[in-house]
């Protein structure tokens, strides 16, 4: 990570990082993610500095990715099952069978977020008064999704990267010193967000996916 400040009006941040798993195959499992961001504190230029009821102005933009793996142990393998309740006879004797349940996917990759966020700082009147406000649109892709697969393949589903989510909102808050002496201060703070989240991308051929909603266990029914 490297931080640069010039004169506390303009300021600089940029990261970079590597992350490895072994939820991946070994080609896969180290993947790279970037980040930067900047700022501008306005109300220090000197065009600015003699309007007194003006304490902060700041704007801010950043850009940055980040990883996921979050999907089972060894997802990028073949897998077998050996039910108890499955088997043959074979010389005269009952024997465990087992059958494959899962394909697996070498070609597993880190899924990825990219995010862009704008915003600003406010202060007015010696910080009695603050506002901030920040707009964001995130993008995430190659979604390690359990992919519906073909009758024709002969399993139900196969994890791949495939897939793309898009979250976007507006973000505000405003807050005020309405009292501040020595013996009682009374500051009030409002907020509210605003987000939108839609489905970009499924898998191959797909427009919509069906859930099962889960209620819980917690519950009796009895006869009346």
């Amino acid at each position: 990570r490297v931080n640069y400040n010039l004169k506390s009006k303009y300021l600089v941040t940029a990261s970079f990082r590597s992350d490895g798993s072994s939820r991946f195959l070994k080609k896969n499992r180290w993947s790279s993610f970037a980040s930067g961001a900047i700022a501008w504190r306005a109300n220090s230029e000197d065009f600015l500095k003699d309007v007194r009821w003006l304490s902060n102005l700041k704007l801010r933009a950043s850009w940055g990715m980040t990883g996921n793996n979050n999907l089972g142990n060894h997802s990028y393998l073949p897998q077998l099952s050996t039910p108890v309740n499955a088997g043959y006879m074979f010389g005269n004797s009952y024997s465990t069978g087992g059958y494959p349940i899962n394909m697996g996917n070498e070609d597993l990759v880190w899924e990825t977020t990219r995010q862009t966020d704008l915003g600003v700082d406010l202060g007015l009147f010696k910080q009695r008064l603050t506002m901030t406000v920040d707009v964001y649109r995130k993008n995430t892709s190659d979604l390690l999704l359990n992919a519906k697969l073909p009758p024709s393949a002969g399993y139900p589903s196969q994890y791949l990267n495939i897939g793309k989510v898009r979250n976007e909102g507006l973000e505000f808050t405003l807050t005020g010193v309405i009292v501040d002496n020595k013996k009682f201060r009374w500051a009030s703070t409002f907020n509210i967000a605003f987000n939108k989240n839609k489905v970009m991308a499924l898998g191959q051929d797909e427009y919509s996916r069906l859930t099962s909603q889960y209620w819980g266990d917690d519950w009796v029914l009895i006869p009346g």
